[in-house]
């Protein structure tokens, strides 16, 4: 019995683009494709890639990715996708992106107020 990875992550392996399901492309994606086959099953859980307003179409899409990706997709409305990708994960990346400086400030302040030590010749 293969032992189970589940990822919950922004995104799913997986695209759903005009009925269609395409495999989507990254990191993650591209690691977990080297693990051992057979030794790992994977679930994702994530967003499908793009809004679907309609219940039933919904219901569709999470029953084929359950069935042929694993996948149990978290479905949002196209105002809280706009909101998430130009908001929360923009200013995710940009404090990332911040935080070498913040932690070379970081160094410089301990360093100035700690007191020196000598060292200890013996």
């Amino acid at each position: 019995m293969p032992n189970t990875l589940i990822n919950v992550s922004n995104r799913l392996p997986v695209t759903v683009e005009e009925g269609r399901v395409i495999r989507s492309s990254g990191g993650l994606v591209a690691a977990l494709e080297g693990l051992p086959e057979g030794q790992y099953e994977t679930k994702w859980i994530g967003w499908p890639g793009a809004a679907f307003p309609e219940e039933g179409q919904r219901q569709e899409i999470a029953r084929k990715l359950a069935e042929e990706h694993g996948c149990v997709p978290v479905f949002l409305s196209q105002e809280e996708a706009t909101a998430f990708y130009e908001g929360f994960f923009q200013f995710q990346h940009l404090a990332i992106a911040a935080l070498p400086a913040q932690l070379s400030a970081l160094r410089t302040c301990l360093v100035a107020t700690l007191p020196k030590r000598k060292p200890d010749l013996r």
